[in-house]
Protein backbone atom coordinates (compact mmCIF):
# COMPACT_ATOMS: atom_id res chain seq x y z
CA UNK A 1 0.00 0.00 0.00
CA UNK A 2 1.29 3.45 -0.91
CA UNK A 3 0.15 6.13 1.55
CA UNK A 4 1.16 9.65 0.57
CA UNK A 5 1.28 12.80 2.65
CA UNK A 6 -1.74 14.99 3.10
CA UNK A 7 -2.72 16.91 -0.02
CA UNK A 8 -4.26 20.38 0.36
CA UNK A 9 -7.04 21.20 -2.08
CA UNK A 10 -8.67 24.64 -2.44
CA UNK A 11 -12.42 24.87 -1.88
CA UNK A 12 -13.12 25.53 -5.57
CA UNK A 13 -12.15 22.01 -6.66
CA UNK A 14 -14.09 18.83 -6.26
CA UNK A 15 -11.68 16.81 -4.16
CA UNK A 16 -12.09 13.43 -5.79
CA UNK A 17 -11.91 14.79 -9.34
CA UNK A 18 -8.51 16.27 -8.48
CA UNK A 19 -7.35 12.99 -6.93
CA UNK A 20 -8.46 11.02 -9.99
CA UNK A 21 -6.84 13.40 -12.48
CA UNK A 22 -3.53 13.39 -10.60
CA UNK A 23 -3.37 9.66 -10.00
CA UNK A 24 -4.75 8.17 -13.20
CA UNK A 25 -2.72 6.61 -15.98
CA UNK A 26 -2.85 8.35 -19.37
CA UNK A 27 -6.14 7.32 -21.03
CA UNK A 28 -6.15 5.29 -24.25
CA UNK A 29 -8.02 8.13 -25.97
CA UNK A 30 -9.30 11.63 -25.39
CA UNK A 31 -12.96 10.68 -25.28
CA UNK A 32 -15.11 10.67 -22.14
CA UNK A 33 -15.17 6.88 -21.86
CA UNK A 34 -11.40 6.48 -21.88
CA UNK A 35 -10.89 9.17 -19.23
CA UNK A 36 -13.76 7.79 -17.15
CA UNK A 37 -12.24 4.29 -17.22
CA UNK A 38 -8.88 5.52 -15.95
CA UNK A 39 -10.53 7.54 -13.18
CA UNK A 40 -12.54 4.48 -12.17
CA UNK A 41 -9.34 2.45 -11.86
CA UNK A 42 -7.98 5.03 -9.40
CA UNK A 43 -11.06 4.78 -7.20
CA UNK A 44 -11.08 0.98 -7.35
CA UNK A 45 -7.47 0.96 -6.12
CA UNK A 46 -8.21 3.25 -3.16
CA UNK A 47 -8.97 1.83 0.25
CA UNK A 48 -12.07 3.27 1.94
CA UNK A 49 -11.43 6.58 3.70
CA UNK A 50 -11.83 6.93 7.43
CA UNK A 51 -12.34 10.05 9.55
CA UNK A 52 -8.60 9.96 10.39
CA UNK A 53 -7.74 10.47 6.71
CA UNK A 54 -9.45 13.85 6.37
CA UNK A 55 -8.91 17.23 8.01
CA UNK A 56 -11.09 20.25 7.20
CA UNK A 57 -10.63 23.82 8.32
CA UNK A 58 -10.74 27.49 7.52
CA UNK A 59 -7.81 29.57 6.30
CA UNK A 60 -6.63 32.23 8.73
CA UNK A 61 -8.01 35.56 7.65
CA UNK A 62 -10.98 34.25 5.66
CA UNK A 63 -13.40 36.10 7.92
CA UNK A 64 -11.66 39.37 7.03
CA UNK A 65 -12.44 38.92 3.32
CA UNK A 66 -15.21 40.99 1.74
CA UNK A 67 -18.64 39.30 1.75
CA UNK A 68 -17.60 36.69 4.33
CA UNK A 69 -19.59 36.64 7.56
CA UNK A 70 -17.48 37.57 10.61
CA UNK A 71 -18.72 34.42 12.40
CA UNK A 72 -18.40 32.09 9.38
CA UNK A 73 -17.42 28.51 10.13
CA UNK A 74 -17.51 27.31 6.52
CA UNK A 75 -14.52 25.15 5.62
CA UNK A 76 -12.20 26.69 3.04
CA UNK A 77 -9.66 23.88 2.79
CA UNK A 78 -9.32 20.22 3.39
CA UNK A 79 -6.39 17.88 3.64
CA UNK A 80 -6.70 14.26 2.60
CA UNK A 81 -4.33 11.37 3.15
CA UNK A 82 -4.61 9.18 0.10
CA UNK A 83 -3.83 5.51 0.18
CA UNK A 84 -4.07 3.20 -2.77
CA UNK A 85 -2.97 -0.26 -3.70
CA UNK A 86 -0.42 -0.43 -6.47
CA UNK A 87 -1.68 -1.42 -9.91
CA UNK A 88 0.27 -3.77 -12.15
Amino acid sequence: MDCGDYCLVPRSFHLFQVVALLAMEPPAGRDFGAVHNEKAKVFQAMRPLSADDLVRGQYTGDRKEPNVAKNSDVETFCALRRCSTRRN
